[in-house]
């Protein structure tokens, strides 16, 4: 059987951000992401402009650490793929469960710091990183996670997000 990976890197805004407890006490945090999309049209020569809605949910501490999140801001999230249980309606009928985002890190993009091009060694520390994980030089040129500028981005903590392309795994971090 062939190997697969449940790994989701997404970029969006907040929307209805909102911390409950259940009556056991076990936190429960759930929002939306509002994910910007773009596509053209077979025959247009215009873009057409579509938001994507993403539900992301967490449990316990890691609830608990998302709760400052506030509406409106950008994130990068990263986490796995998840479903509810499936269940059977008011009606007697199957229905499968709801799809959401279980985020492992929910960073606000205003938390990344962007490289200028300055530091050329730190660019340099992050592609040495990549080659030791076994990267090709062709995988090496997308590994490293990059803003709409083209720039290396970074965590709060300044280290490199340094992706692997084909497998979505992140890879040990660099610091900068």
């Amino acid at each position: 059987m062939a190997r697969t990976t449940n790994k989701v890197f997404l970029s969006g805004r907040i929307a209805r951000p909102e911390l409950k407890h259940t009556n056991s006490g076990m936190a429960i945090f759930t929002c939306s992401l509002a994910i910007d999309d773009s596509y053209k049209k077979r025959d247009d020569t215009d873009w057409t402009q579509k938001t994507i809605w993403m539900y992301v949910k967490a449990f316990d501490k890691k609830a608990e650490r998302f709760q400052e999140l506030q509406k409106g801001i950008e994130v990068l999230i990263e986490g796995k793929l998840k479903q509810d249980e499936d269940y059977t309606d008011k009606d007697g009928k199957k229905r499968n469960g709801s799809h959401y985002i279980d985020p492992e890190k929910i960073t606000p993009i205003e938390n990344l710091k962007r490289h200028n091009g300055s530091n050329d060694k730190a660019l340099e520390d992050a592609i040495q990183v990549c080659r030791q994980t076994g990267l090709s030089n062709q995988e090496l040129s997308i590994a490293i996670a990059l803003d709409n500028r083209g720039n290396p981005m970074q965590d709060e903590e300044g280290d490199w997000i340094v992706i692997n392309s084909s497998t979505g795994e992140v890879y040990e971090k660099v610091p900068f």
